[in-house]
């Protein structure tokens, strides 16, 4: 499997190679155009471990990690951010969610920009580990509820929680589809986490209008 390009490892002044191979964050490396240049295998292995190795096809070297994201607000928030990086050259970091069914995981992702024109190096690292049994959470199942008129589930990108179609403000979690997602559900982001994850300005960044 490829994980990076020859430019890579040739301009490569900011970190040593060999400490990012053998980093237990997931860390990759994209280009000025955010096309993936770079994955260590932490990235490799975190993908494996969350039954998500289709992603190792689906992302291969020279994809743009933009075709990562659903919806055109969250998408143009990552665009905006990595060209504050490009601009400032100030290190940006940000807080989100990565669950699965057992486990509630809280990472921080930290930007980081690249000389020579190389672009940006991206570090994800965990903050908070623990059962999702702690947590209190009321399992719900799939079903039709949760179809909405366009015959999409819409599940929120940062928590995977899914929105009732018969009740806008009420999002539920659904185990199953966090385990197997559905081929018509949409990716959105839920009210209480657009307020804590990104209604304040990030780095001076401002999502705007709830996208939801």
């Amino acid at each position: 499997m490829e994980r990076f390009t020859p430019d890579f490892l040739k301009k490569l002044k900011d970190f040593d190679f060999h400490t990012l191979e053998k980093e237990k964050d997931s860390v990759y490396a994209v280009s000025p155009a955010l096309e993936l240049i770079y994955f260590n295998n932490g990235w490799v292995d975190f993908a494996v471990e969350n039954s998500s190795s289709n992603v190792l096809k689906s992302f291969p070297i020279g994809r743009s990690i933009l075709e990562g994201f659903s919806g055109d607000v969250l998408k143009q928030f990552y665009v905006d951010r990595f060209k504050m990086v490009e601009e400032t050259g100030e290190v940006s970091s940000l807080d989100y969610q990565c669950s699965s069914v057992e486990t509630y995981r809280e990472f921080r992702q930290t930007i980081y920009k690249l000389r020579n024109n190389l672009g940006f190096l991206v570090q994800n690292s965990l903050k908070i580990f623990m059962p999702t049994d702690e947590l209190d959470l009321t399992n719900y199942a799939p079903s039709n509820r949760y179809v909405q008129a366009n015959g999409f589930i819409s599940q929120c990108s940062n928590c995977r929680k899914v929105l009732r179609a018969d009740h806008s403000e009420i999002w539920d979690w659904i185990p199953e589809w966090v385990r197997n997602m559905p081929d018509n559900l949409s990716h959105s982001i839920c009210p209480p986490c657009y307020d804590y994850y990104w209604k304040n300005p990030v780095d001076g960044l401002d999502m705007g209008a709830n996208p939801t």
